[in-house]
């Protein structure tokens, strides 16, 4: 073979193992799919470079928890009456927790999520929260290239102590496929992938109604702003990594990667028994943490806030359960361990005032 037929050869090869790719309703879950997640919450890294025919290595991601998700069709669960636009379910068990999706051919949405069960003090609990519009995930048809706007809302009335509570959580999302290229992982390596960058700005509000009588007043409003990066890739499961990080994109602070998957027609997803149970989630007033053994010593508990500062830590040798008043703490997604000699469970949870 000729060099000028060689070159051809490892030309056409770089091409293929770069390939820009487009996502499409092929791309999304589907009833029946299953996904296992390893974990850290304790992440730290700086955000790797976007652009075309990346290179992105993550082989050193740490696996410290397992997070799994299976889709369901939307009957399979009880309360699937409060989510009509949803086509697709979701349980937990271990938090107490139905969430409800949306495929369409413009991307993968989430409807909303109903927790049952014990709801704590001042808990959000047997009530469904509803996206209104619902919160995009994964958009399609999306390429290299495109950016996308997305707004969402969730409206929670409450009656707590005679007063009447509304809070509004309104997101505005912006969607913006930043790269392609190969992605290492600790466990596999995929070619052909894309990444996609979103910056989410939250709009959190309270209104009181003092006297009961449909006149909401605004008492209190916060702004906050997040990031995270998605890689993806054409086939089943689709997304491949998650990266969520601080409110300018450039320091990453938790990692999820795709373990494992199933597409067996799963009817009803395993329970984690050895992880901790955190309720109510989301959190209002305070927050629960039930441990799935005695805990031995010389174990702490630590809380994170979505930019990976520490904002809570306790010893919990000798005990299986712990709580605290959520009050002087912003809402926003927070993320927990619980680290000792002999044990390591992680997570996360989300605080609602």
């Amino acid at each position: 073979m000729n060099k000028l037929g060689l070159l051809s050869i490892l030309l056409l090869a770089s091409i293929s193992v770069n390939a820009q790719i487009t996502l499409t309703q092929n791309d999304l879950p589907v009833v029946g799919s299953a996904y296992i997640l390893g974990t850290d919450t304790l992440y730290s890294s700086t955000i790797t470079a976007g652009g075309p025919n990346q290179n992105w290595d993550y082989s050193n991601l740490i696996n410290g928890g397992q997070d799994s998700l299976a889709f369901l069709a939307t009957s399979a669960s009880p309360y699937a009456s409060s989510f009509p636009l949803a086509n697709m379910a979701a349980h937990s068990q271990v938090d107490s927790l139905w969430t409800f999706f949306i495929n369409t051919p413009t991307g993968f949405y989430v409807n909303g999520a109903f927790a049952y069960g014990s709801s704590g003090a001042g808990g959000v609990s047997n009530v469904p929260l509803i996206y209104n519009p619902s919160q995009l995930f994964e958009p399609a048809p999306f390429t290299y290239g495109n950016t996308r706007n997305d707004v969402s809302r969730i409206k929670i009335d409450l009656d707590t102590l005679g007063q009447h509570i509304r809070f509004i959580h309104r997101t505005v999302s912006v969607f913006n496929a930043d790269g392609y290229g190969s992605l290492i992982l600790p466990n596999a390596t995929y070619a052909n992938t894309m990444r996609i960058k979103t910056i989410a700005t939250v709009y959190d509000s309270v209104f009181v109604d003092a006297l009961g009588i449909g006149f909401y007043t605004l008492i209190n409003s916060t702004v906050s702003q997040s990031s995270n990066y998605r890689w993806f890739r054409n086939g089943q499961p689709a997304y491949l990594l998650g990266l969520d990080g601080d409110s300018l994109g450039i320091a990453i602070n938790y990692s999820e990667y795709l373990l494992n998957n199933s597409s067996t027609g799963i009817a009803q997803p395993t329970a984690t028994i050895m992880s901790v149970l955190v309720y109510p989630n989301p959190a209002i007033g305070q927050v629960n943490f039930v441990f799935p053994e005695m805990i031995k010593d010389n174990t702490a508990l630590k809380i994170y806030d979505a930019q990976g500062r520490l904002v809570h830590e306790t010893e919990v040798d000798g005990i299986t359960g712990y709580g605290f008043s959520t009050n002087n703490m912003e809402n926003g997604l927070y993320f927990y361990s619980v680290t000792g000699s002999e044990i390591k469970y992680n997570g996360r949870f989300v605080i609602l005032h």
